[in-house]
């Protein structure tokens, strides 16, 4: 889980980072660029954290050889922060870096899947707490490009290694032994847009999940029983950062 410290210093680097900035930019310097190559490439540099939302999409669920086709996605915040570069030229850009993401989610179902409508539910839930390092590579395009103004859209593919010894998967009411193992590596695909006044942007994004995330799943007390876990992970953020 996030700690109460970890929670304030995302702040601090949230809040003091623009002020920072706005010591050092004027109206005069402050652009989409922030150095031009020889090519003419616009480079500029900046910093962006904010929340997540997320959404497990189980395209297979098998319990104790039951398929389980009805489930709730109980919402949860999540963490991102992120550095990037971004080289552009004209209203075309090209934007990439670093992020670390927290992605907190829960799955509740009914381990008896309905059976009949007589039967009592019996429920369980599987709460996710997954770490993640990302490389995003967005292309984007700005429809406007007014001085101190920009509004953009972005979309390309997101590079995630998942830090598995980092990450907690909790099944509660499930069975006391179960062990997932999450596959090291994933591939997300996001679309967004961002909107940008004089060095401040905020960006909106929404990401679909291409892979399954879960590599294995057993009970480690009856290894030949048949569990299946098939997920992706579905995110939307709102990101607040700044060029420099």
């Amino acid at each position: 889980m996030v700690g109460r410290k970890e929670k304030i210093m995302l702040w601090l680097v949230l809040v003091l980072l623009p002020l920072s900035g706005w010591a050092r930019h004027n109206e005069k310097t402050d652009s989409l660029a922030g150095m031009k190559s020889k090519s003419g490439i616009d480079i500029s540099y900046g910093i962006k954290a904010g929340f997540n939302s997320s959404m497990f999409i189980l395209d297979e669920f098998v319990v104790n050889g039951t398929t389980i086709d009805d489930m709730q996605n109980i919402y949860k915040l999540g963490y991102n922060i992120s550095l990037f570069a971004r080289f552009g030229k004209g209203r075309h850009f090209l934007q990439t870096g670093p992020e670390f993401s927290i992605i907190n989610g829960e799955i509740k179902f009914d381990k008896k899947a309905s059976q009949h409508p007589d039967i009592e539910p019996d429920y369980a839930r599987i709460i996710s707490n997954i770490k993640s390092v990302n490389l995003p590579v967005m292309y984007g395009y700005s429809i406007v490009n007014e001085h101190p103004y920009n509004f953009s859209v972005f979309a390309g593919p997101v590079f995630k290694y998942i830090w598995e010894n980092k990450s907690n998967i909790e099944f509660v009411n499930l069975f006391n032994d179960v062990d997932e193992s999450l596959s090291a590596f994933a591939v997300n695909l996001a679309l967004g847009v961002s909107v940008k006044i004089s060095y401040i942007f905020f960006d909106f994004a929404y990401e679909v999940g291409l892979n399954n995330i879960s590599k294995s799943i057993q009970r480690i007390s009856e290894p030949n029983e048949r569990l299946v876990l098939d997920r992706r992970n579905n995110t939307i953020s709102f990101s607040i950062g700044c060029t420099f």
